[in-house]
This record gives C-alpha cells, structure tokens and sequence, in this order.
C-alpha cells in the first residue's frame, strides 16, 4: 500500500489557508484583485481537500475487512442489549412469587383508553336495486321474439321480449273506426239538438221531442266515451305486449319454462333485472336480541373470502323486520335484515359474495379498561388465595396481587367490550374495607400464570418399554 505523507499535506493546507489573511482587510478600490486571489487560494485549497477525501477512502477500502468485523461486533452487541431490554420488559409484567416459587405471576395495570362495541353478523353482497318484470296483459299471447338471454347487460326502456300482438291490432282498428263513426253520429244529434232548441223557441215544436232529441244526444257521447276508453285500453295493451327493461342493468333471472311454451299468461313474472355490478349493498342478518343496538347510519366495516385481510366499509341505511313472525314459536329466534349501503364498489366486490360483517355501536374514550383475559383467568390449586369469590356470584371476576404473593378475588361491574379490552365501571363491595374496592393503576391484575416444569429423577430400575414403530 503507498504510503501517505500526511505532514506534507497538512502543511500545504496550513499554507494556503495562512495566505489568505492578509486579505482580509483590503481596501474597497482594490476588492476585484482580491477576490480573483482569494478564489484562486479556494480553489487550491479544494483540490487539497478532495485529495485528501480521495486518501482517506482509499485507507478506509484496504481496511474493509477490519471495518467489517467491527461493524458485525457492533451488530451483535445491539441485538444482544435489545435482547436483554425485552427480557427486562417481560419480567416487569411477570412476578416472581418468592413465597411460591412453583409458578409466576403474568399481570397487567388498569389502562385509559378507547373501546368500541360491535355486533357480529354475516350475510352477502346483493344488487343495490331488484325489479320483476312481471307481464299484466289481460289475455294470454304466444311469443314473437326473445331479444335478452341470462346475464346479459340491458340498458332502460330496452326491449326484452315482443308478444304476438295482431289480435290486439286487429281490435284496435275495429274500435278506433267506431270511435270514428261514433263521433260523427253525435255530431249529428248535437245538431238536431242545436235545431231543436230554435224550433223551441220559435212553438214549432213541443218541449218533449226537445228533450227527446238532447236524450238522445247524452246517450250518443256515452257511447263515444266508452269506445274511446276502450281504444285507450287497446293501446295500452298494445304497450305491454312489448316488455321493456325498467332499469338500467343485468338480467338476473328468466322465465324459461314460460318462453319455452312460447305462450305468456296473465300476471307472469318473466324477468328479474338488477342494478348495474357498480352499486352493491349489504345484506346482514342480525339476531333480535341485538337489533334494538342497531340505527341507521352506524359505520359497518366486512370483509370478503377472497381478500379476508381487506377492511371494507359501508353505512346502516334500512332495518327490515322479519315477515314470518309466529306468535306460537316465542322461543324461536327471530333474524332481522340489516341493509347496508357500501358506496362506489370496488373491482373485487361481486353480486352474492358472503361476507362476515361488524357493525360499531358506539364508541367510548377515556375510560378505564381491563383485558378481556383478566376476566377469563382461573386460579389454578397450587396459588395461595387470600379472597375467594362471593358464593354463587354472576357478576365478572378479576384477580389482584397482594402484597405478600397472595391473591384476591374482586367482582366488578363491566360496561361495553370489543375484542382485547372491557370497561371497568366499578369494583365490588369490600366487608373489610367498608365500602367498594376502588381498582387504581398500581394494582396489578392476574392474566396468567405460568407454572414450572420440575424435573422428575429417573428411577435406577424401569421396566422394559415396547418398541415403537
């Protein structure tokens, strides 16, 4: 390796950065000549500095190896401290019972915190909007022609099937010249009438044959009327022979033993289209003892089979009371369907996919909480117990650590709860104390315990064992 003189270097930057005091103070008429010098001794000076940045990586890569081994001490020395940090940390929530030394203590404090109630449920996504087409003409009609097949996409006012209307036509004509000769007749009697009434006036006839003749002319628009309306009802029928898509969408389901027979009867239902694949909406079944928690607006948040670590999110927005209540089944449960609004939906979303759904309730924060743990832990015989449970209590029991090792059993009063924490709202009645035991976050609350494992010594004489296979 060549060796660097580094005195040498040194020296010519001392050199150079000594030149430049002297113009340091310099008169203003001559500041053009002194800042071309001190640009120059700058720039020596920065080719000194970029030499000497140039030597020290070059030392630094003939010392790779050394570094390497450094840094891999270093490496190992922050994994072992991290090491014993969390060591350090898990023995603070675990105590070490002096007085029993079989097992430890696992504990946790009274935190301060958020927590939210949900309602589990489970349903499926459905079309935002479902319309039937059902057929409404009076009289049954053989099938022109089949324009939609299953699933195809329509869009509203289209035409999905065209009945054989001719016999309606035919009729239609037929009334339509009725209409047309009805009305001239009355055109006539309004004439008589109109004549009648002059002659009237005039004595040349008598009231009776007046009002014979404005008889006579009522009776005429009458039966103008009536054939008018049944025009009207001919073009109405003549409208429906033709079934038009209602909404803009996909149809979801097709008469086909109907369209098969090729003949479509009175108040047929022929078509299901549904809304666009764009607009879903949650369909949610819920148990009837949890819908009195459930408004609309609340915030439900599901997920899907094929993305079950995806977070999806809608809104309350219509709660359905079930239509097959019995009275004579009380003890039944009785299901009633939530729907959900889910927004713009997603690519992955599809018609009919199940979900499994929660719904918030509401939200609580800055309040004291416990672990949902705390409430599960059973004692088990080889702790020493200072404070038994209340006999034949229902209430929610957590565990506390005394002073001498010991542990105590306090009944407390629980308020809403999510997955990891429940809320504490008091704690039992104390004989000893007069009055409630007040939880704090000094104490600590039993969670787990962990036993130890003793060694059992091996006898000197054992039976032969089987071989196993």
């Amino acid at each position: 390796m060549k060796k660097i003189n580094w005195r040498q270097m040194v020296q010519n930057f001392a050199t150079r950065a000594k030149k430049l005091f002297p113009y340091a103070k310099v008169p203003i008429s001559a500041a053009l000549r002194t800042a071309k010098k001190v640009l120059q001794l700058i720039l020596g000076m920065g080719r000194n500095i970029l030499q000497l940045i140039g030597r020290c990586w070059y030392y630094l890569w003939s010392m790779r190896k050394v570094l390497a081994v450094l840094l891999l001490i270093l490496l190992a020395y922050k994994l072992y401290y991290e090491e014993r940090e969390i060591k350090q940390f898990n023995s603070a929530a675990t105590q070490k019972n002096a007085t029993n030394p079989e097992y430890d203590l696992v504990t946790t404090k009274i935190s301060v915190g958020e927590i939210s109630d949900f309602v589990k449920t489970s349903g499926k996504l459905a079309p935002e909007q479902e319309v039937k087409v059902i057929l409404l003409l009076q009289k049954t009609l053989p099938i022109l022609k089949v324009n939609v097949q299953y699933g195809d996409t329509v869009e509203a006012g289209q035409i999905l099937l065209e009945l054989d209307s001719s016999e309606i036509s035919k009729e239609l004509e037929v009334m339509q010249k009725r209409v047309e000769i009805r009305s001239k007749e009355l055109a006539l009697k309004e004439d008589v009438v109109t004549s009648n009434k002059i002659l009237l006036e005039k004595g040349y006839i008598s009231k009776t044959e007046y009002l014979d003749s404005e008889t006579n002319y009522n009776n005429k628009m009458i039966e103008v009327e009536e054939a008018k309306r049944q025009v009207n009802k001919l073009e109405e029928q003549l409208l429906k022979s033709r079934i038009l898509a209602p909404i803009r969408g996909r149809i979801d389901y097709v008469n086909e033993q109907a369209i098969e027979n090729g003949i479509i009867g009175f108040n047929t239902w022929v078509y299901t289209v549904s809304s666009s694949a764009d607009r879903l909406k949650l369909s949610l079944s819920v148990d009837g003892r949890a819908i009195t928690k459930i408004k609309e607006g609340q915030d439900v948040t599901f997920r899907i089979d094929t993305h079950p670590n995806k977070d999806l999110f809608g809104t309350v927005i219509k709660i359905i009371e079930p239509l097959n209540l019995n009275p004579h089944r009380d003890k039944a449960p009785v299901f009633y369907e939530i729907i959900a609004d889910v927004g713009e939906t997603p690519m992955e979303l599809k018609a009919g996919m199940s979900v499994d759904a929660s719904i918030k309730i509401q939200t609580k924060t800055n309040i004291k909480r416990v672990p949902r743990s705390a409430l599960r832990f059973v004692p088990p015989k080889i702790m020493k117990i200072k404070d038994e449970p209340p006999p034949n209590t229902t209430a929610p029991v957590i565990w506390i650590v005394n002073k001498d090792g010991t542990i105590s059993a306090i009944t407390i009063e629980t308020g809403i709860r999510d997955n990891a924490f429940v809320e504490l709202l008091t704690g039992s009645p104390d004989s000893s104390k007069n009055g409630f035991y007040n939880l704090t976050e000094k104490d600590d609350i039993v969670i787990d315990v962990r036993i130890h494992q003793q060694q059992k010594k091996k006898s000197r004489f054992s039976l032969p064992q089987p071989k196993r296979y």
